[in-house]
Formats: structure tokens, C-alpha cells, sequence
């Protein structure tokens, strides 16, 4: 990790200025734990997910259903969760992409 101030960044980038700010420090490495990381949690969401489906189907198969479970709200919960995992696994790749581009800028301002 190098740390670029905001005069190095505006005259070794080209088109890159940067004119606020002290020095600028990106860890691209904890970038990339962290995106590693929201992708493991969006697996275990798309585990989760289909817990609640296996559920739902045996509840919805049994001749004799619990009439205390809500099968629409299972099914919803379930989709909800599919969903989280969902905009867990975008911040993860996203964090990965900025990492990246985090590692563009430094070898440009180079």
C-alpha cells in the first residue's frame, strides 16, 4: 500500500485529479477480505433460502398441516431472505470491483 497525496495524484494520474483531502490510503488487500467475505455470508443466505423452501413444501405436502403455520408468510420470508442474500452478494462483488479499481489508480498515479 502506498500512500498518494492529493499533488502526486493530480499530476501523475493524467486524467485523474484529485484536489481535496490529505493523503489518500486504500488497503486493497482488506478490500478483497471483505468482498471474500460478503460472498461466503450471500452463500449461507442462499442455504438459508432453501431451508425455508424444503420447509414450505414438506409443510405444504403433510395431509395434515399445522393450521398455525403460515405457509404465505413462510414463503415470503423466504423470498425476503433470497433477497437479502441477493444484495449481499452485489456489495460483495462491488466491494471486489472497487478493490481493483482502488489497485488501477495507485499503479497509475505511479
Amino acid at each position: 500500500m502506498r500512500r498518494i497525496t492529493s499533488a502526486e495524484a493530480s499530476t501523475n494520474a493524467g486524467e485523474l485529479e484529485i484536489d481535496h483531502g490529505g493523503a489518500i490510503a486504500v488497503d486493497t488487500e482488506q478490500l478483497r477480505e471483505v468482498g471474500a467475505r460478503l460472498c461466503t455470508v450471500a452463500s449461507r443466505f442462499a442455504e438459508a433460502r432453501e431451508a425455508v423452501g424444503r420447509a414450505q413444501a414438506l409443510l405444504s405436502s403433510s395431509a395434515q398441516a399445522d393450521p398455525q403455520v403460515d405457509l404465505g408468510a413462510l414463503r415470503r420470508s423466504g423470498e425476503r431472505v433470497g433477497m437479502l442474500g441477493a444484495e449481499i452478494e452485489n456489495a460483495g462483488t462491488g466491494t471486489l470491483l472497487m478493490a481493483d479499481a482502488f489497485e488501477v489508480v495507485e499503479l497509475r498515479a505511479q
